[in-house]
């Protein structure tokens, strides 16, 4: 069961939170779980045990279902089938009972409450949107990175492409060209020299040639962005002019210690100077955090984190944040910057987080 839910404290039953922390933990598993037929006979048996049990069960089936935006997105279903033998869990709503005597409850019990049903509702909407995407990456995919995890592989030239979190690419060599496309996340190559076949990394419209170099490209969904440790890179990015140092033909030459931004349909530029140790401190396995707004610091952390993590709070007029986390203590530096900016953290199945 869930270790790390919050609980409601009712003075008057010494016995509420143990029920309304089951109650959550039988929610989670029949919507998000995998229920087998002796999960649902226990979960009928527990149910019918006590009406503590229906009615703590029947709050929480009321608060997902408070959600008026998310509504559309799930389909009725028969709220005296769903979850037994008779009809298997789904990712569907609950209709709503009636109400209990809710009146008990404190403000802080109906934010926690609320919190966890817009973040379980999110969870099912991402199963049902990524998984067509998910299935289609696969099959692109020669080399991928699952989140938090870095991997180092040994290209059929002898160059070396160093994936980051969350990372996948396709490769394509032929005897006149060797080509990589960036489908999503960010990766470092060191390029082995081979003149007669041009080493070049597409990502999102535009591409970056090397020949005996190392260098790096993230794709940010939106835009993708070079960085050059050594050497020399071409980047380009059909689309209108952004002025120097672009070519006309919307290409730039890089060289060490340059970075460059290009967005999908624009060309590249402009060129900025950077420290790739700096820029590329994730090699090393850190987290490199520098004067960014909160939310932009918790969307970098989550590029790293196994599930999701939700923000559901007002940033506005936070200090920005600067840290440096390395990957394996994600978890304390998670914590940190909450604690410092007074946030708190509800823990959901699969490593989802909400964050209020």
């Amino acid at each position: 069961m869930n270790e790390h839910a919050d609980h409601r404290h009712d003075d008057r039953d010494p016995d509420a939170e143990r029920i309304d922390a089951a109650a959550l933990d039988w929610l989670l598993l029949m919507r998000l779980g995998e229920p087998d037929a002796a999960d649902r006979s226990r979960f009928d048996a527990w149910r019918a045990a006590d009406p503590r049990h229906r009615r703590a069960f029947d709050e929480h089936r009321e608060h997902w279902n408070s959600i008026d935006d998310l509504k559309p997105a799930f389909a009725r279903t028969d709220p005296t089938t769903v979850g037994t033998a008779e009809q298997p869990a789904s990712v569907s709503a609950w209709p709503r009972p009636t109400r209990g005597k809710t009146e008990n409850r404190t403000g802080r019990t109906v934010l926690q409450r609320a919190v966890k049903a817009v973040a379980l509702a999110a969870a099912c909407l991402a199963l049902a949107m990524f998984a067509g995407p998910e299935l289609l990456l696969k099959a692109r995919t020669d080399y991928r990175t699952a989140p938090g995890e870095q991997a180092q592989v040994e290209l059929a030239d002898g160059s070396i492409a160093l994936l980051n979190t969350d990372t996948a690419i396709s490769v394509d060599f032929t005897a006149t060209g060797r080509d990589i496309r960036l489908l999503q996340g960010e990766v470092q190559f060191t390029v082995a020299k081979d003149p007669e076949r041009p080493f070049r990394v597409a990502a999102q419209g535009g591409s970056a040639t090397a020949l005996g170099t190392v260098f790096a490209t993230r794709d940010d969904g939106n835009g993708a962005t070079v960085t050059v440790a050594e050497g020399r890179v071409n980047v380009t990015s059909p689309g209108k002019d952004n002025g120097e140092p672009a070519a006309k033909d919307g290409s730039v030459d890089l060289s060490a210690g340059h970075q460059v931004r290009y967005l999908q349909g624009q060309s590249p530029g402009p060129l900025r100077h950077v420290d790739p140790n700096f820029e590329l401190a994730w090699r090393e396995g850190f987290i490199v955090i520098d004067s960014q707004p909160l939310e932009a610091a918790l969307a970098e952390i989550d590029r790293y984190w196994p599930g999701r993590l939700i923000l559901m709070a007002d940033t506005d007029g936070m200090d920005p944040v600067s840290a440096t986390i390395p990957v394996k203590s994600i978890t304390n530096g998670l914590d940190a910057i909450l604690a410092v900016n007074g946030l708190n953290a509800t823990h959901l199945i699969q490593d989802y987080i909400v964050i209020h």
